[in-house]
This record gives C-alpha cells, sequence and structure tokens, in this order.
C-alpha cells in the first residue's frame, strides 16, 4: 500500500522547475545510498503477520485523562505463527480474545514486556490457541488502560493558560514510535491498515479523528456521555493515526469538492479563516501540479496551544501550534507567510508521506523534502518567487548550515543513525 497504483511520470507535471527537481531528487537519492556504504538499517522488528483493520473503542475520563481501549485487529498470517507479538508501551493489560472464521471467540494469555534496550522499548505477546497457517486470516481483540501522559508523544493532554475555562485538550502524536504508548499495534509505516475508531467521553466535547466522521450517538445510560465513530477506509500507517478531544469552535470551507475544516482551540473564529484561505488555494494549485485527486474525504486542520515540532499531518487531519495556524490579528502581515508556509507543507503532505509513505524511517527525509518543494512551490505562486528565494536563503543559512557545522551534522539521507530520532 505505499505506492500510487498509476503510470509512474514524476518528472511530467512538475514543471517550470522539473528538470531542476527530477535531478536534484536522483543525486540526493545516490548520495544518500553512497553514504550508506552497505551499513544495515536500525534493528527492525520482522513480524510474521500483516494487519488489514485496526477498531478502536475508547473510553475517556476528560476530567482525570484515564482510559481504556478496546482493540480488534484483523490480520492475515504471512508465515505459520501460534504467537502474536504486538507493540506495547505503558499499557495496562485488560484481557485478551482470539477468533478464526466462523470459530467461537477464546480468551488467550498476553504478557507485556518492557524495558527493551532497543527502539522498541516494549511487546505484547498473545499466546494464540491454534497454529495459523500462512494465508489464514484472524483477529484478537485486546484490552487495555492508561492515563494521559504530560510528555508530547504518544496520547498527551494539554492545558491552555490563556484559556483555562475551556479545560484541557487531548491530543496524539505517534511519529515515529509512540502510537504503541496508545494502543497495541504493529507499529511500522510499512504495515498499512484501516481504522475503525469510536471514542465515548463527555458529550459537550468535540471528538476529532481521521476519515468520515459518523453521526454521533448518546450512551445508553448515562446522557452526560456521547459516542462518536470516525471510519478511515483508505489504508494508513498507524503514526498517522490522529485523535483530539476538546472544546474546539468549529468552521468550513466547501471548495466544492473537499471540505476543508478548521478547529480552533483559543481562538475565535475569524482567527483561523487565514489559514483555511490558505487550504483552498493550496488545494487547488496541487491539483493543477499533479493529477493524483486528494486522498481523503475531507480535510481538517487543528489549533493546540502548543505542538510538538509546530505541526503534524495526519492522514486528512493536521495538529498545528497556535503560532502555527492562527494570525494574532488581521493586520498581522509579517507572520501571514509563516502560517501560509505551515498550512501549504502539511497540505502537502497529505499526498507525500500519508498516501504514499516510505517503507521505513531512514527514508522520511523523502517525506518532508517533497512536501517542503511542493509548499515552497506554491508559496512562490502566491507570493513571489523573489521573495521565497530569499525566505529560503534566509531558511538554509538560519538552520540548515548551522546544523551542519556542528556536532549533528549529517547527510539528508542517513543509514548510520544511532535513533529513529536523530
Amino acid at each position: 500500500m505505499n505506492i500510487v497504483q498509476r503510470p509512474a511520470r514524476p518528472c511530467a507535471r512538475l514543471r517550470p522547475f522539473a528538470p531542476i527537481w527530477c535531478l536534484s531528487l536522483v543525486l540526493l537519492s545516490l548520495v544518500g545510498d553512497g553514504i550508506a556504504g552497505g551499513v544495515p538499517r536500525i534493528a527492525r522488528l520482522q513480524r510474521n503477520y500483516d494487519v488489514k483493520n485496526y477498531r478502536l473503542v475508547v473510553r475517556l475520563d476528560a476530567r482525570t485523562g484515564a482510559y481504556k481501549v478496546t482493540t480488534t485487529i484483523r490480520f492475515v498470517a504471512t508465515a505459520s505463527m501460534d504467537v502474536m507479538e504486538l507493540d506495547a508501551v505503558g499499557l495496562k493489560s485488560g484481557g485478551a480474545w482470539f477468533q478464526a472464521g466462523a470459530e467461537a471467540a477464546v480468551a488467550i494469555r498476553a504478557v507485556v514486556k518492557e524495558g527493551r534496550p532497543d527502539e522498541v522499548k516494549g511487546t505484547m505477546v498473545l499466546t494464540l490457541p491454534t497454529r495459523l497457517a500462512a494465508g489464514r486470516e484472524a483477529k484478537v481483540v485486546v484490552v487495555t488502560s492508561a492515563t494521559a501522559r504530560t510528555e508530547q508523544n504518544g496520547f498527551f493532554v494539554e492545558h491552555d493558560p490563556e484559556h483555562p475555562e475551556r479545560g484541557p485538550i487531548y491530543l496524539t502524536h505517534f511519529e515515529p514510535f509512540s502510537a504503541r504508548r496508545f494502543f497495541p499495534c504493529h507499529d511500522d509505516p510499512a504495515d498499512k491498515a484501516t481504522f475503525d475508531v469510536t471514542v465515548e467521553t463527555d458529550a459537550q466535547l468535540t471528538v476529532l479523528a481521521n476519515g468520515r466522521r459518523m453521526t454521533p450517538q448518546a450512551v445508553p445510560g448515562d446522557p452526560r456521555l456521547a459516542r462518536v465513530r470516525h471510519v478511515m477506509t483508505r489504508p494508513i500507517s498507524t503514526y498517522l493515526l490522529a485523535l483530539a478531544v476538546g472544546a474546539f469552535d468549529h468552521e468550513t470551507l466547501d471548495d466544492g469538492g473537499v471540505p476543508l475544516d478548521v478547529y480552533l482551540y483559543g481562538g475565535s473564529k475569524n482567527a483561523g479563516r487565514f489559514a483555511m484561505s490558505i487550504a483552498g488555494e493550496a488545494l487547488a494549485s496541487f491539483r493543477r501540479l499533479w493529477d493524483v485527486p486528494f486522498p481523503y474525504e475531507r480535510y481538517g486542520q487543528v489549533e493546540a496551544p502548543i505542538f510538538p515540532a509546530g505541526s503534524a499531518a495526519h492522514a486528512s487531519l493536521s495538529f498545528a501550534s497556535r503560532e502555527s495556524l492562527v494570525l494574532p490579528s488581521a493586520d498581522a502581515q509579517v507572520l501571514r507567510l509563516r502560517v501560509a508556509g505551515t498550512v501549504a507543507h502539511e497540505l502537502a503532505h497529505q499526498w507525500f508521506g500519508d498516501l504514499v509513505t516510505m517503507g521505513w524511517w531512514d527514508d522520511v527525509w523523502l517525506n518532508e523534502s517533497l512536501a517542503t518543494w511542493a509548499a515552497g512551490r506554491f508559496l512562490a505562486e502566491k507570493y513571489g518567487r523573489d521573495a521565497m528565494l530569499v525566505r529560503a536563503a534566509a531558511e538554509l543559512h538560519e538552520s540548515y548550515f548551522r546544523i551542519e557545522d556542528g556536532p549533528r551534522s549529517h547527510p539528508i539521507s542517513n543509514r548510520e543513525l544511532v535513533s529513529l530520532e536523530d
């Protein structure tokens, strides 16, 4: 699921910069592979199954941050197996069950093993009641519980000092290896699956996730709670799953094909209109640039008081910090280019990174390079080429060149990473 199923014509749609762009991409790829020199990639666990679908039912106490997740994993065995290993860190097991075909579900043993000295950190080992032959489909159901983290990874909580009356906001940040902190999974970007996510929480709060939002329903027996379901029918990597819960203001722009949503946590609706308009213009520009339609049914932008790395693009839903998404005032001209750059970059990731995903983390530079190039091209189209050349030169001098002069200097495509955080 990591390629677009159509004839490859990478340079045909990239004019007027196509020759320079394509040559640069080829040279960067060759330089990266040349530097690797056969050095093995970061250790990667080989699993003998392929996940097809995750179904998550989340029960969140928005007052305390405690939550329970019932995860149903439908998978196909790629080799004979009687043990299933999932990635899991910081989760308390509440039981597991196995079912194959029309057979009745049976309880199975689930053992959480943490403290590994490698990137994996922890696993949940499920002992299956029978040996599955290669090619056979089955499913497991695992119940886990945890509390929202204060560190900004996994499923975490934030409090906005500027708007304490809005209460806590809950967000996810799974890149690269933190989906396992929220639910047991095969946390590998190459194993894409569809998602069905239901959240039960305070009915006064807005629940956001990837894909199509179904009509919210009341939770029987407790009118204070609501059940909100989202369905993502296009397979995505686990790190691209997104969840946000909070008191958001909402506004939608429908350009005639893709509804564009902005969810604001602190500002008024008007504060997000610039980001929404830029998303509409960038979407039209990207449609002209290449012949791959927008991959998802709608696109949302979510404001957070603070967000790791400023912003992140999940499939159909992007998160960004307040300063990266919202203009403090209508006449804040200096900040317009920064907000426009963030919006265009994360929108470009919907194709480069989300629809088409690297096979492993040492090629994440391709996600970022292609999204940066596409956003830069749009900004040059909107604000002028000279302005963008000055901006690019300033960014190179202030950030990249400074890093390259220090101990963190490294090739763009790097096969010698000590850890994925590098």
